[in-house]
């Protein structure tokens, strides 16, 4: 979902003040959005007219938050919702703070039955282009637009005439498809379409002519800012693009490849559904990438068979092309996934700002919602990837200096300790659900940190890392890029401290010594463990709490800082050891009840 406005708190009122300096404004717009699939059109016209625009939660913020930002003007988008059949999620107060409003299709409509207006279902209802006349022509709204002019029109509800709202324009369908009351204003059309001629000017007039907005900020290089912060988010991580030779994802690859290294970016192309020429189109254009060619057409006949209808295909498609993207982003130990998604096709798929407004579902498409696997990581997770990136670094030296003894030495000691304690600690969250955070998480570090492992150990075991790289990677290990520190770090993220691996292993060492200690399995169950120490170590131990409690087997943990400990110390109780029965005890006899449906085997 795309972020809205959501809450008005001391925090947002200043970073809002902080764009206002910036900007050298003391302006600010509010758009409420109601669900419209042209909401983002809306935003981007008043983006190219230099206004400073919120784009606003209609179900959170209410009248006094309005009061809080007191906006230059508001406007309030359409939306599927009807004034007849739904209730709205709005706060109608705001009409009455004497602030200017634009109210566009539905939003004109309910401003017009707030205050009496008659909106009922229209006998013909209105959809494409129609010709809108102009009565008033004096109309601040409609300064520089033509008397008579096309408009794309979206409704089944209209305004009647009455003595409530001034008419400023009509269609053959709609006597009211722009109207005044005050400072409320309404139009029956969308403006904000390239379809509505002159719709531009109507945006300008609100806001300049009606609302008396003053200042303009320059437009920027939004190509050039998207590349900036795809540098910052990205770093030096790993980015697997879903290309299809459409001009949606064909931008995104273009603003990629000018953002990253060629190393950092791997395009799929899926075969399968696409278009004759399509993969030929990748393949001159794109072909200077790093491009897998997935043919899916079984695949995705299978998964078709037996579907008839639009949406039905789409949701079969949609799991096909998520599996192949999954599967392909695990090979390349893909930090980010990249795909063409236009602003529609979340509005269309029934997503867009996230509003409580109602949005309806045009299709389905197979795009959106996926849900990809590229998760965040957990502080367990990340630590883990901090110190092999030291490590890989120690190694990258020392081969360089032709010192492979310490770059095996280096290695090799990392490997030990990861599987004794990095691996116990994840194993039984990597085996969950992986639709859920954690074991997405887990399986993410594990794929990342196993690839560069077997890169380190290759010029040693060359056989045995070629014969496991192939299990699950392409083309040959040796061919394969050397890792890079700043790789890893860049994949554990900004704040990522190792130290909470260093504090999970402590403990997780210390219910083993116990356990050891008391001759018992390392399976034996923990009753109590009691971690105490400073307040900063007891916290580290806290994030890695839940993969604690699975690893050591404990009932109950508990954790608790001492400001005067120096270090952590660790009690373990373990639970009562429940002797196994005897064979005698374990085998029932033949007269006990116990024993029907068993089978006694005869001593020989």
């Amino acid at each position: 979902m795309i972020n809205t406005l959501a809450t008005v708190t001391p925090e947002i009122l200043e970073d809002i003040a902080a764009e206002q300096r910036l900007r050298q404004t003391s302006e600010v717009f509010l758009l409420f959005a109601m669900g419209s699939q042209f909401d983002h059109l809306i935003k981007l016209q008043l983006d190219r007219l230099g206004v400073y625009c919120l784009v606003a939660d209609p179900t959170h913020v209410g009248v006094e938050d309005v009061k809080l930002l007191s906006p230059t003007g508001i406007i309030v988008s359409g939306g599927p919702a009807s004034v007849h059949t739904d209730v709205l999620p709005f706060d109608t107060g705001i009409y009455e703070l004497g602030i200017p409003v634009l109210g566009i299709c539905l939003g004109f409509q309910m401003w017009a039955a707030h205050h009496g207006a008659t909106v009922a279902p229209a006998k013909n209802r209105e959809f494409g282009v129609h010709n809108l006349d102009v009565a008033q022509i004096g109309s601040p709204l409609f300064e520089g637009i033509p008397a008579l002019t096309k408009v794309l029109q979206s409704h089944g509800d209209r305004i009647e005439p009455g003595d409530q709202i001034e008419v400023l324009a009509g269609t053959d369908n709609a006597p009211v498809a722009a109207g005044h009351l005050g400072h409320l204003w309404g139009v029956q059309f969308h403006p904000e379409v390239t379809a509505s001629e002159h719709g531009g000017q109507l945006f300008e007039n609100f806001c300049f002519n009606i609302c008396g907005a003053k200042d303009r900020f320059p437009a920027e290089d939004v190509a050039g800012r998207k590349v900036a912060e795809i540098r910052e988010r990205v770093g030096k991580g790993k980015v697997l693009l879903a290309l299809s030779g459409g001009s949606d994802s064909s931008v995104v690859a273009t603003i990629l490849t000018a953002a990253l290294s060629p190393d950092q970016i791997r395009a799929v192309y899926i075969r399968g559904i696409d278009r004759p020429d399509d993969e030929a189109f990748v393949n001159k254009y794109f072909g200077h990438l790093d491009l897998v060619v997935h043919d899916a057409t079984d695949d995705f006949l299978a998964a078709l068979a037996g579907h008839t209808g639009m949406h039905a295909k789409r949701v079969a498609m949609r799991g096909v092309y998520k599996e192949v993207l999954e599967v392909a982003a695990t090979k390349f130990g893909a930090d980010f996934i990249a795909q063409g998604t236009l602003y529609t096709d979340l509005t269309e798929s029934g997503g867009g700002h996230s509003s409580g407004a109602r949005k309806a579902q045009i299709k389905l498409h197979h795009n959106t919602g996926l849900g990809f696997s590229c998760a965040e990581l957990t502080p367990l997770d990340a630590a883990m990837l901090t110190r092999f990136a030291t490590v890989v670094a120690e190694a990258t030296r020392s081969f360089e200096s032709y010192d492979h003894a310490r770059a095996l030495e280096a290695t090799e000691t990392f490997f030990w300790s990861y599987c004794d304690d990095y691996l116990e600690l994840v194993k039984t969250r990597a085996y969950g659900d992986p639709a859920e955070a954690g074991p997405a998480s887990a399986r993410r570090a594990l794929v990342v940190s196993l690839s560069v492992m077997l890169r380190l150990f290759a010029p040693f075991l060359p056989y045995c890392a070629e014969e496991a790289w192939s299990w699950w990677q392409e083309g040959s290990i040796h061919r394969a890029p050397w890792p890079s520190a700043e790789s890893l770090v860049a994949t554990a993220g900004a704040g990522a401290d190792e130290r909470v691996l260093t504090a999970a292993s402590d403990v997780l060492v210390a219910i083993r010594r116990e356990k050891t200690s008391a001759k018992r399995s390392m399976r034996a169950a923990v009753e109590r463990c009691v971690v105490s120490g400073p307040p900063e170590l007891v916290d580290l131990v806290d994030l890695a709490s839940s993969d604690l409690v699975e690893a050591g087997g404990i009932a109950r943990l508990e954790l608790a800082a001492d400001p005067g400990a120096t270090e952590v110390t660790v009690t373990v109780e373990l639970a009562e050891d429940v002797a196994a029965p005897s064979a005698s005890e374990a085998q029932p006899s033949p007269g006990d009840p116990g024993a029907a449906g068993t089978v006694a085997a005869t001593p020989r």
